[in-house]
């Protein structure tokens, strides 16, 4: 699945020709997560149409965030190209419902599962219902990944010890063989490079929570109803959690672990956190450990990009880099 994405990328680069890294990253994370998701109901042309959809959808939202009481029926900048974005989404997923609605073929992917079950009523889904589920369960399980390999290549190329140090792992770990799950468990420095990215650029990096019932925050009086605003951006950056926390340091999570339960929460807390939050686990260092397998990252001078808010932390200017093949034993 991956490995197929990852293949492709390393027989059309150049050391010479950079590349768009978050075309890249997306390309190869939505293949993976359409074939371990959907099985061959989504052709990958038709995925990679979702890339820049998703894209346009994150970016239109930050102002409907920063305005939440305004009505949807009064219309907002970003609102045209968010739009654009569902039809997108709706363009490559409603078929491939219809389709399974149509010829239930007791299949074991999501988009079968979804269109098998049935509600709280007794009833079967409806169409809506199942585009939700799916569209939730593919932003989830695709977005965090693509958005946070995204960051990593920049930053290994601001800090080559960080880089050399999981070259060094990865090498060692996975031995000129493909990668496999097997070899998760051991790629302890790649999880703590994850987890540092994941600490410095949470791709939810705000979160709307309504209270239940009254309460008190320090001497603020929280009402019923109220929505508070829990930021995982700011929290990993408070320095009574993290010393020096604007530095780059995957270290973090080897030595003393996460100073409290809630200094470090990229996937939300408590019993609703993200549906991506495994996939992403397994699915990150599957993928970096298999492209640093085959290639790396070409030393360049270019500074880690700067931070554009939207509904998700992302690079203010497009990342491109070039890769170059890894100097050792070819993977077989």
């Amino acid at each position: 699945m991956a490995h197929e994405a990852i293949d492709d990328l390393a027989l059309r680069v150049r050391p010479d020709e950079p590349v768009d890294v978050a075309t890249e990253m997306s390309r190869i994370v939505n293949r993976t997560i359409i074939r371990v998701f959907f099985g061959d109901r989504i052709p990958t042309a038709a995925a990679d149409r979702i890339i820049p959809a998703l894209y346009d959808i994150a970016t239109s939202l930050v102002v409907r965030m920063a305005l939440p009481r305004v009505p949807h029926r009064l219309p907002l900048p970003g609102d045209r190209a968010f739009h654009r974005g569902v039809a997108t989404i709706d363009d490559v997923l409603l078929p491939a419902i219809r389709e399974a609605r149509r010829h239930r073929d007791g299949g074991d992917d999501v988009i079968a599962t979804l269109c098998a079950a049935s509600g709280s009523d007794g009833a079967e889904l409806s169409e809506r219902q199942v585009r939700d589920d799916v569209v939730t369960m593919f932003v989830t399980a695709t977005e965090t990944t693509s958005l946070t390999l995204t960051w990593l290549w920049p930053i290994l190329r601001a800090h080559p010890e960080v880089a050399q140090r999981l070259y060094d792992e990865i090498d060692h770990v996975v031995a000129g063989d493909r990668v496999r799950h097997t070899h998760v468990p051991e790629l302890r420095y790649l999880r703590a490079v994850l987890d540092e990215l994941l600490r410095l650029y949470p791709v939810g990096w705000i979160f709307p929570r309504t209270a239940l019932a009254a309460d008190v925050i320090g001497v603020t009086g929280i009402p019923p109803g109220a929505t508070l605003l829990v930021s995982p951006f700011l929290t990993h950056q408070m320095a009574e959690f993290w010393p020096d926390p604007q530095r780059f340091d995957p270290e973090r999570f080897l030595s003393g672990g996460i100073p409290h339960r809630y200094a470090y929460f990229p996937f939300g807390g408590g019993p609703h956190q993200c549906l991506g939050r495994h996939v992403f686990q397994v699915e990150a260092q599957l993928i970096v450990a298999s492209l640093l397998s085959r290639m790396r990252p070409v030393p360049s001078s270019a500074p880690v990009p700067s931070l554009k808010v939207a509904a998700t932390l992302l690079p203010h200017e497009r990342v491109r880099m070039a890769f170059a093949p890894a100097s050792r034993q070819q993977v077989v």
